[in-house]
């Protein structure tokens, strides 16, 4: 799951570019130390609250629908439609 989202990648790299201060030993572990850090903060901001996400997602594309149902605004539920099937995704990922 992770592998397929971009920002783990990045966050992978950003720690493996930083300069560490020691002698080699040391700067290895410090970056592999930065490197489980930066994982864990962005696995909570890309992944954490998912089922949150997912349940409002539904939330407001139920409203859409109804709008849509009503002649309005059906570019948003469309939008919700492609939001909510791209964290059931990740969901299924997990």
């Amino acid at each position: 799951m992770w592998i397929a989202d971009t920002g783990c990648e990045e966050t992978i790299a950003a720690s493996w570019k930083s300069m560490k201060d020691g002698v080699p030993m040391y700067q290895v572990w410090d970056k592999i130390h930065a490197c489980r850090k930066g994982l864990r903060r962005w696995s909570y901001h890309s992944f954490g609250s998912l089922k949150k996400q997912i349940h409002e997602a539904e939330t407001r594309l139920k409203q859409a629908e109804t709008n849509s149902m009503r002649g309005r605004d059906h570019l948003q539920y469309k939008m919700l439609q492609t939001e909510l099937h791209t964290l059931l995704g990740k969901e299924e990922r997990m």
